[in-house]
């Protein structure tokens, strides 16, 4: 496992922090359904699920559903400049990249949204 030092810590938190507070919402976005219908029959399939264990092919069977209520809340998303915590959770999972032992990587997979 790579550890950080305390200096590249606070470089990279201050990055985040100028760039998280520089942003805000935009009143005037708009997310359409057919452009969230869209992605999601984009999307891979094949691919693990979130923390939410969804994966895109639970999406694709739903879409004419779901993507108007999506289509809401990514619009409310970018008005508000709220993310809910749920959106924000994910599952670490660490892939083995062949050969030695130790030639790994580390993927977050987050919620399929």
């Amino acid at each position: 496992m790579v550890r950080y030092d305390q200096e590249w810590f606070e470089f990279v938190s201050t990055k985040v922090n100028k760039n998280f507070h520089d942003m805000s919402p935009d009143q005037s976005a708009t997310i359409l359904p057919d452009v969230v219908s869209t992605a999601i029959e984009i999307s891979p399939r094949g691919k693990a699920g979130g923390f939410d264990k969804i994966q895109y092919e639970h999406l694709n069977h739903c879409k004419d559903f779901i993507s108007p209520i999506l289509a809401n809340m990514f619009t409310k998303m970018l008005r508000t400049g709220y993310v809910p915590v749920q959106l924000k959770r994910g599952v670490i999972t660490t892939i083995h990249k062949g050969g030695n032992k130790r030639n790994t990587t580390q993927i977050t997979i987050v919620p399929s949204p």
